[in-house]
């Protein structure tokens, strides 16, 4: 039986991996659910891979250029389930110019902060977080050694979506 983990690999153990990371910064995101993952390929064709076989489980709801590679995001049509929690959205990226250090497979999870991301910050202040500024939804960036990676936004994908969407 095809089943979305045989394309995508294990994501309950990759958001255990993601969980015990933030744990062990002593970061409470009970109240920050998770938006989407994202699964980083390593080339352009293992990316179009990807993109076609997850058009069997939901819809690209958008394809995007950023840092000169494309970005899928699906809206999947049974959400993948942890623990209970349900997580609507999936994130593919292909390799960027230059991305050398990055190996295939889930790359990291997005949490929608209730909270402007400065306030995190000032929670936070031990916590070494890399801050992107963008202009439509900036974010919070934690990398780990083992590639279970951390964002925080303050917007959810779709709306994201939707005012990218408005800009063009």
């Amino acid at each position: 039986m095809d089943t979305i983990e045989n394309t995508i690999g294990d994501y309950k153990k990759f958001l255990d991996d993601v969980y015990t990371n933030i744990k062990g910064l002593g970061i409470n995101v009970s109240d920050f659910p998770i938006d989407h993952i994202a699964y980083r390929t390593t080339t352009k064709e293992k990316y179009e891979a990807i993109r076609h076989e997850l058009s069997k489980f939901g819809t690209m709801i958008s394809e995007i250029i950023i840092r000169e590679r494309p970005v899928a995001i699906f809206k999947l049509d049974d959400p993948l389930d942890y623990k209970g929690m349900k997580i609507s959205f999936f994130e593919i990226l292909a390799p960027a110019k230059g991305d050398t250090f990055y190996t295939e497979g889930l790359e990291h999870a997005e949490f929608v902060v209730n909270n402007p991301l400065l306030e995190m910050i000032n929670k936070y202040p031990s916590i070494d977080f890399y801050f992107n500024k963008s202009e439509i939804n900036p974010e919070l960036i934690l990398r780990f050694p083992i590639q279970a990676n951390v964002k925080f936004h303050e917007l959810p994908i779709d709306e994201v979506i939707k005012l990218q969407e408005a800009k063009h």
